[in-house]
């Protein structure tokens, strides 16, 4: 009975995605929906798989830093077998609600790599943590970008990154001071002991790290967001628009942030709702903005299966204690 109250919970957020997806087409198309098809069809193929080569980079990127956080709690992985670790994780994430992907690496760990609950639990958050860093950096430089181009007025770039270190220097601070953070969560929490304990355990595992331990995960987390940028950069060269990359950079960010809002399954309709706007607005005609969401969606798609296909084929993860 549950496990059909779960499925209807799952078809329900589809229908709700697909539902937003075809309300996108049709405000974006207008008068132009009889030239969309044949539009996607006339785009560069060449660059899509490109843009589908930079995407598995992006994977790989983060799977360099679960690899990274498992070492910090003293278990090392191999680079493949932490990359098809994320891409499951993807699969995982896409297809199911809530940002799954998480807790399949939970499992994991758990399961495959033998690390305690806690220490497992501790070690995802770390994760979390330092992608959350950059991510809310990148997009309250974001905010300021869609501002400044939805009230017209210019912004010089250096004051974009500015800002951007301004922000990231604040949650760095406040990592390399654990202590605070720690503190206020054992306070915030005290009254939780699972999650006394979980914090506890994230303090054991961070006493292992150093300042350059935070930068580099710091500065693969970046490198991930260049990726992922130049991902869509190449689909819209694809469709001959040159998209503006640094101001993507920093407002991408804000759509993987509503994507982690449990609304629709692997974000659909709301990625492209929110992109095509974004895009519009960065003075992309209506047509071409739903063109390059839609590649983006296909390379997503391509990506899933291959995530798909390695679930079924994945059985160990090589490991060294």
């Amino acid at each position: 009975m549950k496990l059909l109250v779960k499925l209807k919970k799952y078809i329900h957020l589809y229908v709700i995605g697909l539902l937003l997806l075809i309300g996108t087409i049709f405000l974006f198309s207008k008068q132009d929906l009889d030239k969309l098809i044949p539009s996607l069809f006339e785009a560069n193929f060449l660059l899509v798989f490109l843009a589908f080569v930079f995407f598995m980079v992006y994977l790989f990127a983060k799977s360099l830093i679960f690899k990274r956080v498992l070492k910090l709690v003293g278990f090392k992985v191999g680079k493949i077998s932490s990359f098809r670790v994320i891409l499951s994780s993807f699969f995982v994430s896409e297809t199911l609600p809530s940002q799954m992907g998480s807790l399949y690496r939970f499992y994991v760990m758990k399961s495959f790599l033998g690390i305690k609950v806690l220490r497992s639990a501790a070690a995802i958050s770390i994760d979390l943590i330092v992608g959350l860093m950059i991510t809310f950096s990148l997009a309250a430089t974001g905010i300021l970008v869609v501002l400044s181009r939805g009230f017209n007025f210019q912004i010089n770039y250096v004051l974009f990154v500015f800002m951007f270190v301004v922000m990231l220097a604040f949650f760095v601070l406040l990592s390399i001071n654990r202590k605070v953070i720690i503190n206020f969560l054992k306070v915030r929490f005290k009254n939780w002991v699972r999650l006394q304990k979980l914090v506890g355990e994230i303090d054991l595992s961070t006493n292992k790290f150093n300042r350059l331990d935070l930068v580099i995960l710091g500065l693969i987390d970046i490198l991930s967001a260049f990726i992922a940028t130049l991902m869509l950069f190449t689909l819209g060269l694809s469709v001959g628009e040159l998209l503006p990359f640094f101001s993507l950079l920093f407002v991408l960010p804000l759509i993987y942030i509503l994507n982690w809002l449990p609304l629709t399954v692997g974000g659909i309709g709301i990625t492209e709702l929110s992109l095509s706007s974004i895009l519009v607005l960065f003075g992309v005609s209506p047509l071409v903005a739903l063109q390059i969401v839609l590649l983006n969606r296909a390379v997503r798609i391509l990506a899933v299966l291959v995530g798909g296909v390695n679930l079924l084929t994945i059985k160990s993860v090589k490991i060294k204690v």
